[in-house]
């Protein structure tokens, strides 16, 4: 009857209380706005996105999270030349989350717990997110990075993760034994090292990675530009599949240095007539014994 439902806080304030936002008898939005200064949700402060009939909820305001912020419906946070901290918990097991980070400096700093749920997903969007030693992020469900930097200092539980456009920086190691790994236009970083497990794909489109990468399940090279200025490593029962498809021209691969193949290495294409490059920039391929290389 009212469209909807918005209400703005010219300061920042402190919930010791339950904040809900929600929506009945059809799919408006709710929106809480913070003109300036920040949201602090308590120790035992609550902040609830409920699925009500399905309408979008945003919260307009730089967030320090202490207590719990749940997302039983979709939850946009956003704020420009906002500094977010999460040192309680953030639940998205309910439904999807957004960061929208723009303006100067924008940053999201976990301390404490996010946890996304399977079939959920967390899309960050512009500036700085930090995964503090410590801290936890766990679920079944997927992180989406776009045109941001992800800092992780610590290991993470998750389904997948997607780099778009985007840079993560990896202080501890990193395998994909249960993680979903696609970099389009990214970069990844160290000194962390990168394990594709067995069973596994790592899908490459226009990316690169600075940091060793040991290749137990299968590196899917599906556009040109690609680069491992790492060590690489091609184990035993592994696959570097090389596939170009006509959407995006010729697949391609350079690799620093000399490695040796235990595995199979397929170049070959889909859709149109283009060409599969595996560059080795210095040292030697070394077809092992065992190794294939198809053509």
């Amino acid at each position: 009857s009212y469209g909807n439902a918005g209400l703005t806080v010219a300061s920042g304030f402190t919930n010791n209380g339950a904040i809900e936002l929600t929506d009945v008898g059809s799919s408006y939005g709710a929106t809480l706005t913070v003109t300036a200064g920040t949201l602090t949700n308590a120790a035992g402060g609550t902040f609830t996105a409920l699925a009500g009939a399905g309408g979008g909820r945003t919260l307009a305001a730089a967030l320090d999270n202490q207590g719990l912020v749940t997302a039983n419906g979709p939850l946009t946070i956003g704020a420009t030349s906002a500094a977010h901290t999460n040192s309680g918990t953030l639940d998205a097991t309910g439904a999807n989350l957004t960061l929208n980070q723009g303006g100067t400096g924008p940053s999201f700093t976990n301390t404490g717990t996010v946890t996304i749920g399977a079939g959920r997903t967390w899309t960050i969007s512009g500036g700085t997110f930090t995964q503090q030693t410590g801290a936890v992020l766990n679920g079944g469900g997927a992180l989406t990075v776009v045109s941001a930097t992800a800092n992780f200092n610590t290991a993470f539980t998750l389904g997948a993760l997607t780099l778009n456009s985007a840079t993560a920086n990896f202080a501890t190691n990193l395998s994909t034994a249960a993680l979903a790994l696609t970099l389009s236009s990214a970069t990844v970083n160290g000194p962390g090292t990168l394990t594709n497990a067995p069973g596994q794909t790592l899908a490459l489109y226009y990316s690169t990675i600075t940091t060793a990468v040991t290749n137990q399940g299968t590196v899917l090279v599906s556009t040109p530009g690609n680069v491992f200025s790492g060590a690489f490593t091609a184990a035993a029962g592994a696959l570097l599949h090389l596939e170009v498809n006509g959407s995006y021209g010729g697949a391609g691969l350079t690799v620093a240095s000399g490695f040796t193949n235990n595995g199979a290495i397929e170049l070959t294409d889909v859709g149109g007539g283009y060409g599969a490059t595996l560059t080795v920039t210095a040292g030697t391929l070394t077809n092992a014994a065992g190794g294939t290389f198809t053509a």
